[in-house]
């Protein structure tokens, strides 16, 4: 809903021109300013209304600096996973504590959290590093359909 009123109401424009009139940032600041404004969203709401309310807004950004949307989305959808990850909130700590009632501290939570965390900032650096590694499959061919 959020992104057809958006789109309606000349949002796009608006963010282009605003994107436009020069942050002085190269692609890779404007792609880890982003990623640092996706974060902070996803570190205070749930995943679904992070994405619901940056899918409109970044698309002009994103073409203005010349970033390749593909590759921005799976780094997108990482950082989406980590910041749900992060405190104060984080679900997963929550979802394991009302199964295991009292036997799960909320920091044995947070240390269980360490590998996984560690793990999706690999996956981040590696497809921050090789963006082919992060692009290959959306920009494979489809077969047998």
């Amino acid at each position: 809903m959020f992104t057809v009123v958006f789109e309606v109401h000349g949002g796009h424009p608006l963010v282009a021109d605003l994107a436009g009139g020069g942050t002085g940032l190269s692609p890779e600041g404007v792609v880890l300013q982003l990623l640092a404004i996706v974060f902070l969203a996803g570190f205070l709401l749930d995943r679904v209304s992070t994405v619901s309310i940056c899918l409109p807004i970044l698309p002009p950004i994103l073409a203005e600096a010349k970033i390749d949307p593909s590759w921005f989305a799976a780094l997108v959808v990482v950082v989406v996973q980590i910041s749900g990850f992060a405190p104060p909130v984080v679900p997963s700590i929550s979802y394991r504590r009302s199964i295991a009632q009292s036997q799960i501290g909320y920091g044995h939570g947070v240390q269980d959290l360490v590998p996984s965390v560690a793990a999706q900032l690999l996956t981040l650096a590696f497809f921050y590093a090789l963006p082919a590694l992060a692009i290959w499959l959306p920009k494979a061919p489809i077969r047998g359909f």
